[in-house]
């Protein structure tokens, strides 16, 4: 067997075993993309306001639950936007998410897909500050 030969069979294998491992990959994004819209009640997390604000009168936040990190949009009017003001912001270097305002909530997971990525953000109501 010449060596272009063999070459070209490990070529082969390595790319066909690439795309087996990319629909692992791609059917747990799916499931993870089937998530938009889909709500939640009773949630414990901590609320922070972003750690990078571009426009003082319209903030980012961002909320914890459990050990992941969500963009968090506020949908529940004045008085918690007001609140979550208060709220620490988020210190990128020491992600304690104990730190925050501990809060309740519902939502829904908001999911975008774009071009092979996806990000997942939340929007909360009903949030009761503990």
């Amino acid at each position: 067997m010449n060596a272009k030969f063999t070459l070209t069979i490990a070529a082969f294998y390595l790319l066909s075993s690439g795309i087996a491992f990319a629909d692992l990959a791609d059917d747990k994004l799916d499931a993870v993309a089937a998530l938009n819209k889909v709500a939640f009640e009773k949630i414990d997390g901590y609320l922070f306001q972003g750690w990078m604000q571009f426009d003082e009168n319209d903030k980012n936040y961002v909320v914890y639950i459990g050990n992941r990190k969500y963009k968090a949009l506020l949908d529940d009017g004045r008085g918690t936007t007001e609140r979550a003001n208060k709220c620490m912001e988020e210190n990128i270097f020491d992600e304690n998410p104990a730190t925050g305002c501990s809060v309740n909530f519902d939502g829904e997971y908001l999911v975008e897909s774009n071009m092979g990525s996806i990000e997942v953000k939340v929007k909360i109501w009903n949030v009761l500050f503990k």
